[in-house]
This record gives structure tokens, C-alpha cells and sequence, in this order.
């Protein structure tokens, strides 16, 4: 029976890895609607505020751009991104591990539940700069995280943050005319598009006919369902239980017989006296 140790530390083998990084690209695209038409800036996407960031140093006089909180979601999101892939990759064994997926799965939609509560109990305030600054330190956090740890579950162009790189791959791309099946990753990039653009449409949607408190809050309901994956995902342990994951092991051929020796054995002397007296009588 497979113990709760063995289970956390099952290694994941996720063949569909990228419904779960699609999962979370629709997140992104939600809470990016909200910190920029609520905090005028990114809370994912940090090319939009590098270019904020360089608008505010030409010294662009906009009451839309604000440099402080373009930096705060930038080292925010860096800072994200460094503690949870430098743990990925120099403490965690493996980066498909259970437990460390589930520890930061769950993790970055704590930090975007907090955020909605914060909105909920209307301890924010929009014309607050520390509060907006407060806001975008979790949500550019959690989603720096979700860029590292999403990224080693498969090779895939789903960066759940930015769609830039996958529009240009997607339009370049030899094989852009290909059958349906012949071009997975063609596929996954339309999808990737798709997801977010769609993603961007219910924020919007949400922030204009509900709340902002509840934007954010379906982000984080959407974020944990990846949990749920995780926690249903086979490992290897079961898998090898199974007779799955491990090759068998081939039984050993038998030993081969001792040579035998063509040397002729050389008769007892006494026996050999014996044949000779008989011969001679």
C-alpha cells in the first residue's frame, strides 16, 4: 500500500502538462485586466511595464503611468521567479515532484486570495499608492512563481505570463499549414493566444458587471484547479506497482557446463599392471 511519504514524493509523469500551464495562462490574463485598469500596471506581463518604466524616465508627464509601481511589479515578479526556480533547481530533487507542486500551486493562489480579500473587506483604496503597491507585491510574486515552476513541467511555448514570443513563433512557424496532428506545438501556441485573449475578455467582463474583489477572486479559484490535477496525477511509485514503470529484469541464462578436457585421464598404476600380466599370459 502506497504510503502518504510515498505519494508527496512520487516524481510526476504529466503527458498533459500543458491543459495546466493553459489553466493558468486564463488566471494570468484575468488578474492582468484588473492591475491594469485598477493599478495601472502588470501584474504578469513585465514587458508592459518596462515600457512604463521607460515612459516614466523620459519623464512623460501621463497620470496613467506611475514608475513606483512598474518597479514594484518587476523586482516583485523577479523576486518570484528566482526564490522559486533556484529552489526548483538546487534543493528540490525533481521539479515534477508532488509535494513541490502542490506547496507552489497553492502558494501563489493563497497570495491571490489574500489579494481578493483585501478587496473584499475594502481595506484597499484605489487613490491609496501603498495599497496599489501592496496589491501588485502579491500578484506580481505569485506569478513570477507560477512562470518558474509551470515552465519545467513541459517543453512547451505556454510561458503563462506573455503571449509576445508565442505570436511570433506561431506566424513564422514552416509549418504553420500543417494537418492537425502533425504540428503539436502550432497547436499549443494557438491555444496559448486563444486562452489568454479570452482570458482578458472575462476580466474585463467581471470587473465591469461585479466587482473587482470577485476578478480576482475567480483567478485564484481557477489557479487551484492545477491542485486538483496534481492530486489525482499517477507517479511512478504507482506506476512501478503496476508493472508499469520499471522494465522487468530479464532472469539470467544458467551457467555454461564445464569444458571438457581432451586430455586423456591416466589410469590407475595398479590397474595398469593388472592389464599388462593379463596381456602377457
Amino acid at each position: 500500500m502506497e504510503t502518504i511519504k510515498d505519494f508527496l514524493t512520487d516524481d510526476l509523469d504529466l503527458p498533459h502538462a500543458d491543459l495546466i500551464q493553459l489553466i493558468f495562462s486564463f488566471a494570468t490574463a484575468i488578474v492582468d485586466a484588473f492591475t491594469f485598469l485598477r493599478l495601472g500596471g502588470f501584474a504578469a506581463n513585465m514587458t508592459g511595464n518596462s515600457v512604463f518604466l521607460g515612459l516614466s524616465i523620459a519623464q512623460l508627464h501621463d497620470p496613467t503611468i506611475h514608475a513606483d509601481r512598474s518597479i514594484v511589479a518587476l523586482c516583485l515578479f523577479w523576486l518570484g521567479a528566482f526564490v522559486t526556480g533556484q529552489i526548483g533547481h538546487h534543493v528540490i530533487p525533481n521539479p515534477k515532484r508532488r509535494y513541490w507542486l502542490l506547496i507552489t500551486f497553492f502558494l501563489q493562489s493563497l497570495l491571490i486570495f489574500i489579494s481578493a480579500i483585501l478587496l473584499y473587506t475594502h481595506t484597499h483604496s484605489f487613490v491609496d499608492t501603498q495599497a496599489n503597491l501592496g496589491l501588485l507585491t502579491l500578484l506580481a510574486f505569485a506569478f513570477g512563481s507560477q512562470a518558474a515552476v509551470s515552465r519545467p513541467l513541459a517543453s512547451t511555448p505556454i510561458t503563462t505570463v506573455v503571449v509576445t514570443s508565442a505570436m511570433f513563433d506561431l506566424w513564422s512557424d514552416k509549418n504553420l499549414f500543417a494537418k492537425l496532428s502533425a504540428n503539436k506545438a502550432r497547436n499549443q501556441r494557438v491555444a496559448f493566444i486563444v486562452t489568454f485573449f479570452v482570458g482578458g475578455i472575462i476580466g474585463a467582463l467581471c470587473l465591469r458587471h461585479v466587482d473587482d474583489a470577485f476578478t480576482v477572486l475567480l483567478a485564484g479559484i481557477i489557479k487551484m484547479v492545477p491542485v486538483g490535477i496534481i492530486l489525482l496525477a499517477k507517479g511512478k511509485h504507482a506506476e512501478v506497482k503496476k508493472g508499469k514503470g520499471a522494465p522487468l529484469q530479464e532472469t539470467p541464462p544458467p551457467p555454461p557446463p564445464p569444458p571438457v578436457s581432451e586430455t586423456p585421464v591416466e589410469e590407475p598404476a595398479m590397474r595398469r599392471d593388472a592389464n599388462i600380466s593379463d596381456a602377457a599370459v
